[in-house]
């Protein structure tokens, strides 16, 4: 039985015991669905080449996102990792994104919100907070704050808030403030981090 996440509401189900990432969902979504549920094969190979860019500084390109930015109850958006020579397209990562644009405090306040809900489902697991700087911004004025959950197995949750300095937020493209809760397969969260 899957676990729902549903950041805004705050609904978990406190039956289940889990000790595997993909018992849990974002949107009905779960790691080790094939992301053709979602997107077409053309849909997902233009996601492929128009983000292949993203991740260039990491080498080589093990892992592609895609995104999806309508239809979702608690999200503005919604990103997927999967590998790049994949062809069933397995979802090893998804972000589930809402924009706190210029309101990092209210970014805060959800996410400490969360964060006691996955204090209580998550009690097996190893929970981790920090303070990072996003490397995006040369002047060092943003940071993310990452309270993270990592199971037996390595594989991440993740709950962060994004503060970009207002200088990026103004850039092209722009950067809002956001908040960002993700379920990682280990490979993937290495990689990108």
């Amino acid at each position: 039985m899957k676990i729902l996440i549903i950041t805004l509401l705050l609904f978990f189900s406190y039956s289940i015991s889990a000790e595997d990432i993909t018992d849990f969902e974002i949107e009905g979504i779960s790691i080790g669905d094939t992301l053709l549920k979602y997107m077409s094969e053309e849909e997902i190979l233009v996601e492929k080449e128009e983000n292949k860019h993203f991740y260039a500084s990491l080498g080589d390109p093990i892992f592609f996102e895609a995104y999806i930015f309508d239809g979702f109850e608690n999200f503005d958006y919604l990103s997927f990792f999967v590998k790049s020579n994949d062809t069933n397209y397995i979802i090893q990562a998804i972000y589930g994104v809402k924009y706190y644009e210029k309101n990092i405090n209210d970014c805060y306040k959800k996410q400490k919100e969360i964060s006691i809900e996955l204090d209580n489902q998550f009690k097996n697991t190893i929970k981790n907070s920090n303070q990072l700087p996003l490397y995006w911004d040369q002047s060092g004025k943003s940071f993310m704050k990452r309270i993270s959950y990592e199971f037996m197995n390595q594989d991440i949750i993740a709950l962060e808030c994004y503060d970009w300095d207002e200088s990026m937020q103004r850039g092209n493209p722009p950067n809002p403030d956001i908040l960002s809760l993700s379920l990682n397969r280990e490979e993937l969260f290495s990689w990108i981090n």
